[in-house]
Order: C-alpha cells, then sequence, then structure tokens
C-alpha cells in the first residue's frame, strides 16, 4: 500500500475550505451515506452533522469511533461493510 503524503492531504483539506459547496450539495437528492470519524484531525464533526442534517437532504451520517480520516485505506473491510448495509 502506498503511504499517504499526510502534507500534501492536508493542504487539499485547507484549500477545500476556502469553497462552499453547500449550495450544489442541497441539490443531491439521492440517499447518501456520510461515514465521519470521531477522531479525525481533518473534518470537524459538527460540520459533518450539519451536512447530514441541513445541507443534503437525504444524508445519512455514520460516526465511527475508531481510525482517523483516512478509512478507506486503514480499515477497508468496515467501509465496504458500511456501504453495502447502507446499499442493501
Amino acid at each position: 500500500m502506498e503511504k499517504i503524503n499526510e502534507r500534501a492531504a492536508l493542504e487539499i483539506a485547507l484549500s477545500m475550505l476556502k469553497n462552499d459547496f453547500s449550495k450544489e450539495l442541497r441539490k443531491v437528492v439521492a440517499p447518501t451515506l456520510i461515514v465521519s470519524e470521531r477522531k479525525d484531525k481533518l473534518t470537524i464533526l459538527e460540520d459533518m452533522i450539519k451536512l447530514a442534517e441541513e445541507v443534503i437532504p437525504n444524508g445519512k451520517l455514520t460516526i465511527l469511533e475508531k481510525g482517523s480520516h483516512w478509512l478507506p485505506t486503514v480499515y477497508p473491510e468496515e467501509l465496504a461493510w458500511l456501504v453495502e448495509d447502507f446499499l442493501v
């Protein structure tokens, strides 16, 4: 597995803070799974709650107790189970 360049990822995340995507996200009508991790240092949990409750009309938030921002690379099986459960 390729090592994640955390500095580059942080720079991307910080650049995304300059943009407000809420107008576009309000247009999402499909059920949407939002996965957040309580220990995530790059994403603010309160923002994810707001995203699911106020921005994306059919957003479903799942908060994980373990992991970090890198869930797909650190816990791919757990993420796969979450997605499968959401889709079924």
